[in-house]
């Protein structure tokens, strides 16, 4: 009897029973919430898991075992309000205002979340008295005396988070937010450096100090800031939307390079940008990603998100030279429109849709392109709509001349997903036989396009 009793101790010992259990406790002024809800991060994504009822006076309450994996998590007090913890086998405790649940909040134990905000509250301002001292460096005269103290803050400012992420790196190794920490390590930048000069030097060395093996990030949002913040060395506001994208491959480039180390993170990474660069329509930039990257020999093709593996294969086929996806959907009297039944020099392709405000901006400017190309050009507006009434409404008001067809299943109808539509509107201009010439994501840019070809 005695060794059937081990025996069952035994089984849930294993079985997990033997988790031990953390705590949660926060006190939110003028919370009038009933319920909030934790979530888990993966890169930006959350994944809402767990709640807890609020108790009266904005306490809060929420268990969780040391079978969480460490990383970050919201405790989300309502839209747009939340609070974000570190949490790794400790117990938390914490008070904030719902109004300023940032700003005013304060941690009460917890030593990975006391170390977290401190270093956010420390970089923040120290962020601030560089960029100052940046400016200063820029444009203060060399030989005046006073330059020298400027340089010399200059390089001091530097240093302050380095020597706090060392000290807390030498004090607890073995924690979460120490990893989160050294990833956030910046090079170090020489007073003397022009702007031109600093900005090509954080770009050769932005991710040399960054561990881009460590997988256990991904359960925060240190690689997506981290893609943001050297995206932004890239950026000119001056630049067209074509500079942009050659310059954003540079980046892209590089990330991807850096990220090969370790294929969960190259990953991550990969469909990271192909979602981002998907909400800006910069399609020269995905389609480099897509026939550089993603299907190269030796990719593990089978890992990545399914959906955006499509996607790029997509991208691949839709790229400038390529065939276009056969097309079939009906018209506004329900006749089936062939894209091959086109014998037009050059036919235009755009997808639509009658709740999106930058259609309705661009439409009613293609009228008097259609009017001055045609009959030699033709166009063809592929509704995304999933709404008959306000299809018709759109179409109504609008009075588009050109051949108009939807078939009501939104962004999963067929030519929608052939061509790879995630945002409108989107333009594929194609020659005789349907070979995609261009892909104008503007007005001018499709002004241009239309110039060269007729004019060649």
């Amino acid at each position: 009897m005695k060794s059937y009793l081990a025996f069952i101790i035994l089984l849930f010992a294993l079985s997990g029973h033997s988790q031990q259990t953390f705590q949660i406790t926060g006190e939110v002024a003028h919370l009038s919430e009933s319920r909030v809800l934790l979530a888990s991060f993966y890169g930006e994504q959350i994944h809402v898991f767990d709640s807890a009822l609020v108790m009266p006076g904005g306490h809060i309450r929420i268990s969780y075992t040391d079978a969480l994996l460490p990383g970050y998590y919201r405790i989300i007090l309502k839209k747009d309000h939340y609070v974000d913890l570190i949490l790794n086998k400790e117990n938390v405790s914490f008070r904030t205002d719902f109004e300023e649940s940032f700003d005013s909040l304060r941690i009460l134990a917890s030593e990975e979340n006391r170390i977290y905000y401190d270093f956010l509250r420390l970089a923040g301002q120290n962020r601030l008295k560089l960029d100052l001292l940046t400016t200063l460096i820029d444009y203060y005269p060399r030989d005046d005396a006073f330059y020298g103290q400027i340089r010399q803050q200059y390089h001091s400012a530097q240093l302050i988070p380095e020597h706090y992420i060392d000290s807390i790196a030498r004090e607890f190794p073995s924690l979460y937010v120490t990893r989160v920490l050294k990833a956030q390590r910046k090079p170090y930048l020489k007073a003397e450096l022009t702007p031109e000069e600093r900005i090509q030097y954080l770009r050769a060395n932005y991710w040399s100090l960054v561990d881009m093996t460590d997988t256990n990030l991904l359960r925060s949002t240190v690689y997506t800031n981290l893609a943001i913040d050297y995206l932004s060395l890239y950026g000119n506001r001056q630049f067209t939307q074509e500079q942009l994208e050659a310059s954003f491959i540079g980046a892209v480039d590089v990330m991807l390079g850096h990220a090969m180390a370790e294929e969960t993170v190259y990953r991550f990474m990969l469909e990271y940008l192909v979602k981002g660069f998907e909400k800006y329509h910069f399609d020269k930039v995905l389609d480099h990603i897509s026939t550089t990257y993603a299907l190269e020999e030796g990719c593990e093709n089978e890992n990545i998100d399914s959906e955006v593996m499509k996607r790029l294969k997509n991208y691949q086929n839709l790229s400038v030279g390529k065939a276009a996806p056969g097309v079939s959907v009906p018209d506004t009297t329900g006749k089936m429109i062939d894209l091959q039944q086109f014998s037009n020099d050059y036919v235009l392709i755009i997808f639509w849709a009658s709740w999106c405000p930058h259609c309705s901006e661009l439409l009613p400017q293609l009228k008097d392109i259609y009017q001055k190309y045609r009959p030699r050009l033709e166009m063809l507006a592929i509704s995304i709509d999933n709404d008959n009434e306000a299809y018709r409404k759109a179409l109504k008001e609008g009075k588009y001349p050109w051949m108009n067809a939807c078939d009501l299943k939104g962004w999963g109808s067929k030519p929608a997903i052939d061509f790879n539509i995630y945002a409108t509107p989107t333009m594929f201009l194609l020659d005789r036989q349907k070979i995609i010439l261009a892909k104008p994501i503007t007005l001018r840019e499709l002004q241009n396009e239309l110039t060269k070809v007729f004019n060649f």
